[in-house]
């Protein structure tokens, strides 16, 4: 039993080899590096006090390994929220830009004022910027200080506060 000549090359199908590849370049796009998902404003909740989170200035997220996103309504609820977490299992923290309203950057590029004149979610009012040069940039309109990522982390912890606008 032999096939018609038609022309045409013989189909192949896929050996195990090329099966086996193309399982493992599904799964390498699929475990990807966990990543941060827009923050839904005025629906998701901060994963710290609870609150609505509702001023795309202020807040962010924390993405553990296993690609839970945890929201926050200010930086002073997401170092709260730090303090008590297993650090291990954290991904990457992402940071809302007071420049540019409800866009995330990576706490490692970001820089923060603290102090700042803008009534803010939480009691230490405190805005994160795409660079460090960008708040530095925005402190005479905003006033409050330049600082870093490290020194915020290091601080907050149990002065976290409430305030009422």
């Amino acid at each position: 039993m032999h096939a018609k000549a038609s022309g045409r090359p013989p189909q192949r199908r896929p050996g195990v080899r090329g099966v086996l590849a193309l399982l493992a370049a599904t799964a390498a796009l699929a475990c990807g590096p966990p990543s941060p998902r827009a923050i839904a404003f005025n629906e998701d909740a901060c994963a710290y006090c609870k609150m609505t989170i509702s001023d795309p200035r202020f807040g962010g997220e924390v993405v553990t390994r296993t690609g839970r996103v945890e929201t926050f309504d200010s930086i002073d609820c997401m170092t709260a929220w730090i303090h008590g977490a297993d650090t291990a299992s954290i991904a990457g923290i992402y940071v809302l830009d007071f420049e540019h309203p409800g866009a995330l950057v990576d706490v490692k590029a970001a820089g923060f004022l603290r102090g700042i004149s803008v009534q803010a979610p939480m009691g230490n009012a405190i805005a994160a910027f795409a660079t460090p040069g960008a708040a530095e940039g925005s402190r005479g309109v905003l006033g409050g200080s330049v600082v870093a990522w490290g020194d915020l982390l290091a601080g907050t912890g149990d002065a976290h506060t409430h305030t009422t606008p």
